[in-house]
């Protein structure tokens, strides 16, 4: 009967510890939000020559987890302007749109601003927790010093 009770002690001692060493098992990784954010040294904004007509310039960021981007069409004060005429960016391109983690460096393309104006756009890369926003400037081909307006003409010539 004495050894029934050690053997049945044993048998519980035995469970126990096996229950310890099993819930001491699983990902001692922590946990990583899933975010993006600038890449040191980057800059969020970005100004392009009018002429520009290929690749420009790129956009860096790091990521922890999937993410993508989109570009939405702004004005002036990088408000993200929604529109009729002004519901898609067909000036400027992105080029990888989406991807994962890591140190990303995301080419723009942009097609020559033949209008006076500068136009402009903002790039905005989101994760599953937050986003970074990018504001593009293109300046205008009659303005290459920046700018929405034209440079008055001094000589006053017709």
């Amino acid at each position: 009967m004495i050894m029934k009770r050690i053997k049945f002690f044993y048998l519980i001692m035995l469970f126990a510890v096996s229950a310890v060493a099993l819930s001491s098992c699983g990902d001692d990784e922590p946990e990583t939000e899933a975010k993006v954010y600038l890449a040191p040294g980057a800059s969020s904004n970005i100004v392009l020559d009018y002429q520009d007509n290929m690749e420009v310039g790129a956009v860096a960021f790091n990521s922890t987890s999937d993410w993508g981007a989109e570009i939405l069409p702004a004005n002036s004060s990088f408000e993200v302007v929604e529109s009729k005429t002004l519901s898609k960016v067909e000036w400027l391109e992105i080029n990888p749109f989406r991807g994962g983690a890591g140190e990303i460096r995301c080419t723009i393309f942009a097609t020559p601003n033949h209008a006076y104006d500068s136009r402009y756009a903002v790039i905005v890369v989101s994760s599953a927790t937050n986003s970074i926003r990018f504001n593009v400037t293109q300046k205008g081909m009659a303005n290459p010093g920046g700018g929405d307006t034209p440079a008055p003409n001094p000589g006053g010539g017709i």
